[in-house]
Parts: C-alpha cells; structure tokens; sequence
C-alpha cells in the first residue's frame, strides 16, 4: 500500500461553508477532503456546491480572504 499527503495553501474561503480555495483556483471541500471539479452547465463555468451550481461569477463575488491569526508562539 502506497500513501502520498499533499499539502495546499489555501486562501480564499466562502464563509459559514466547507469550501476553500487556493491560489490556483483549486476548490477543496475541507470537511470531506475532496477537491471539486469545475463543471459546464449550458455553457457556463462553475461549481456544484450542496448539489447546486453555482456559475464562476457568482463563485468570485461570495469568496472572503482568510486572515492569518498570530499565534504565540
């Protein structure tokens, strides 16, 4: 059995949801640990988020950058 970890930066969230996004634009469900794949739908680009789509425009307009807390140590 072979086991790889990787490791992404994430740094845009939509708030109250489990979906983070990094640099690169890759969507990860941090509840599940599974990356979403952007899907076409009539033409359009987007995300299925909870079964329901959700068109890039959309997507850019809910994202909120995450503050980086100071730890004491």
């Amino acid at each position: 059995m072979l086991t790889v970890s990787v490791n992404y930066v994430v740094v845009w969230e939509i708030p109250n949801t489990p979906y983070k996004f990094t640099k690169e634009g890759i969507c990860i469900n941090t509840q599940r640990c599974k990356i979403l794949k952007k899907v076409s739908k009539n033409g359009t680009i987007g995300y299925n988020f909870n079964s329901k789509f959700y068109p890039l425009k959309k997507v850019r307009l809910m994202l909120k950058k995450i503050e980086n807390n100071k730890t004491p140590f």
